[in-house]
């Protein structure tokens, strides 16, 4: 840090002796200083700790000590608002970081595995995130999920899974969420989980499940699975939207699919190691046609 951002820092954490000030104001530099101040008071930055945030930029440079000669040159006030900015960009970027940035992202095609710092675990499908607050993971373990994705959690406080659809609260259990368009589906492997959407909610025990479509709770059923199917190499459904379906196919393959305006739902599979196959195994039982171009991104369904 030069000598003049180093000034600059130290006049911000009101450290300046008063010899330093009485030096700046008869150079004239006080009076930029405090222009500096309108121009910052008028910046505001979104909620976030920007103490504590200066407070460790400041640690590492506290040893060094700036000098103001009475001779040196007047300190430009476009380098000081310079200097600002860059802080204040500093300062946004973090925050932007730390609260929009998802901490795990599985892309299309493929999945992932993470792992907490309490030894839980999630595995993301294909197109999936999650996001959440580590600072505050030991008090609330609170995650966002965009997707679908299998959840191991270890004992300890409640475990709270968020989706645009509906919510998620276990203590200790292994229990799948999918969670796209309109739909929730939560089945759950062991232990026991309370799903909750629209004002309502019903609890699940070990291989029950649930499907819930725009906010409303189908009967909750019983499953032979004790794991999802996705994770061993087929995507499963039951009475989804055959938008749903394609949907599902195109993250799976990394693919784009046209298709016309069907108002159909769609019971049943498709594998995860053959497009055609897939294909087939959707669009035949539906009485579709598909057309697939020659490098295989890009497939036309029509009935």
């Amino acid at each position: 840090m030069s000598d003049i951002d180093t000034l600059y820092a130290r006049w911000l954490d009101g450290e300046l002796s008063a010899e330093e000030i009485k030096s700046l104001k008869e150079s004239g530099d006080w009076a930029e200083l405090e222009a500096l101040v309108i121009a910052t008071n008028s910046l505001k930055l979104p909620a976030y700790d920007k103490d504590g945030a200066f407070g460790k930029l400041m640690t590492a440079n506290k040893a060094k000590t700036a000098t103001i000669d009475p001779n040196a040159h007047r300190i430009k006030l476009s380098t000081i608002l310079s200097a600002a900015a860059s802080l204040l960009l500093l300062l946004g970027a973090l925050f932007f970081l730390r609260q929009e940035a998802p901490d795990a992202t599985a892309e299309y095609g493929e999945t992932i595995n993470y792992v907490f710092s309490d030894n839980s675990k999630v595995v993301l499908n294909d197109g999936s995130s999650i996001s959440y607050n580590q600072d505050k993971w030991a008090d609330e373990r609170l995650v966002k999920l965009t997707g679908e994705a299998l959840f191991d959690v270890e004992r300890g406080t409640k475990f709270i899974v968020e989706t645009e659809n509906g919510s998620i609260e276990v203590l200790g259990t292994s229990f799948n969420v999918r969670a796209w368009d309109r739909n929730l589906y939560v089945e759950c492997y062991h232990g026991k989980v309370r799903v909750y959407a629209n004002g309502e909610s019903t609890e699940l025990t070990k291989l029950r499940a649930v499907n819930i479509v725009n906010g409303t709770f189908g009967d909750v059923e019983e499953i032979r699975n004790e794991k999802p199917q996705w994770t061993d190499g087929t995507s499963g459904f039951k009475e989804e939207s055959l938008n749903s379906v394609f949907a599902e196919l195109e993250r799976q393959y990394d693919i784009k699919v046209d298709m016309p305006n069907l108002n159909t739902k769609f019971t049943g599979i498709f594998s995860h190691d053959d497009i055609k196959k897939a294909l087939q195994q959707v669009s035949k039982p539906m009485g579709l046609k598909y057309d697939i171009n020659e490098d295989l991104n890009h497939v036309i369904i029509t009935n």
